[in-house]
Parts: structure tokens; C-alpha cells; sequence
């Protein structure tokens, strides 16, 4: 079941629900349910965050999904977006999104500039 969240417009048009909202949702509709974060850093200076919700934590049988990011530690603010990446995944896999996409905002947005840098790159060499 898709659960639609309240949404906003990333460049291209695409709807998209904001972690923090899904969050919302989720609390809302699954009272006895879990949030949990695990980061761990690397010798490389890059960061894995693997995030776990489950719906009900008194049921065995609950769903339950899993969300990772994957990013360079940069300071506190990168930590964070690291951190609501995993949970937003994990909690995309359950169907709080705005039409089942997986993405963060910050990867639509960053795919929608790289999609614009190439048709550039494309309309320069013509």
C-alpha cells in the first residue's frame, strides 16, 4: 500500500514527500512502531547510515524495511542528511512516499543538474 503524504515540487516536477512528513505519518499510523539509526564511519572519511523501521515492535511478524545512504563525512549537517536519507528510504520501502519513488529530494535534485549539465554538454558540441 502506497501511502500518500503531503508533498512538494523538486526540479523537474516530480512530487516528492519530505522525510520529515512521511516521519509524520508513520508515527501517526504506527504507534508502537520503531525508528533506528546506526551509523559507521570509514577510514575514508565517508559515512554508511543503514536505518531500520519497524511497524509494530510488540508484533514478531511486523513489517519492517531497511534504508542505507552512503556519503562523505563533512561535518555535522552531512551526518544529518546521511542519517534522513537511510530513514526516508527505509520508510519509502514501506509506502510512505509520494508515488513509491525511493529517492531522496537531494538525489532528484542532483540528478535533475546532472541531466541539465549533459544536455548542455550535448548543445555545445552541436
Amino acid at each position: 500500500m502506497i501511502k500518500k503524504t503531503k508533498t512538494m515540487k523538486v526540479q523537474g516536477g516530480a512530487d516528492y514527500a519530505q522525510v520529515h512528513d512521511r516521519i509524520k505519518e508513520f508515527r501517526k499510523d504506527c504507534p508502537k512502531g520503531s525508528i533506528e539509526t546506526k551509523p559507521t564511519m570509514l577510514e575514508n572519511g565517508q559515512m554508511i547510515f543503514h536505518a531500520t523501521v519497524i511497524k509494530d515492535l510488540s508484533d514478531e511478524s511486523s513489517a519492517r524495511a531497511t534504508g542505507t545512504s552512503y556519503g562523505k563525512s563533512t561535518g555535522v549537517k552531512s551526518f544529518e542528511k546521511n542519517e534522513t536519507i537511510a530513514v526516508g528510504r527505509a520508510l519509502a520501502f514501506l509506502g510512505y512516499g509520494a508515488d513509491g519513488a525511493i529517492a531522496s529530494s537531494e538525489e532528484m535534485e542532483e540528478f535533475y543538474q546532472y541531466k541539465n549539465e549533459k544536455r548542455g554538454e550535448a548543445i555545445e558540441k552541436i
